[in-house]
């Protein structure tokens, strides 16, 4: 039976994946307009470039924070194989100790740097700035949420 926090955990996992591939098909949206406006209708609309970019940071960001709580991050696992099972705990939960630790650095810069980009704007757009960055600090949350969720499966293991 699934304990409260795997559910949230699941819960936000269905919530970026559904925002991932609702950017990552916006973002092919907005490139096919922009190819379709230059090479037919001759002129390029001004925001299409950054938005896309804007698109693919989040989608990017959010495809980090998805690989954690997957595990589909690449791994060379050449000599982790031929450690016994409780060893191999331990390195995973070393891993994901460092991973905390680096997302937390993340996050506490992260939320700095939105903060300082708070009055700058993406001047084709009209956003503030802090639009593409707030998406460090929220990857770097999801990441933590993630990993507390491994750390309660790792306890629980004999």
């Amino acid at each position: 039976m699934k304990n409260k926090y795997n559910k949230f955990s699941d819960f936000l996992e269905k919530i970026v994946e559904t925002l991932g591939v609702t950017l990552l098909g916006l973002m092919v949206l907005v490139i096919g307009i922009q190819v379709f406006c230059r090479y037919f209708l001759n002129f390029t609309p001004s925001w299409s470039e950054d938005i896309s970019l804007l698109f693919m940071i989040w989608f990017s960001f959010l495809g980090i924070a998805l690989g954690v709580k997957r595990d589909t991050h690449l791994s060379i696992e050449v000599f982790y194989s031929r450690f016994s099972k409780g060893f191999q705990n331990f390195i995973n939960i070393f891993n994901y100790i460092l991973i905390i630790f680096f997302s937390y650095i993340l996050l506490t810069r992260g939320i700095v740097l939105v903060k300082m980009t708070l009055r700058s704007t993406i001047p084709s757009l009209g956003i503030p700035t802090s639009n593409l960055y707030i998406a460090i600090p929220i990857m770097s949350g999801l990441i933590i949420v993630f990993l507390i969720q491994k750390f309660i499966k790792y306890s629980r293991r004999d």
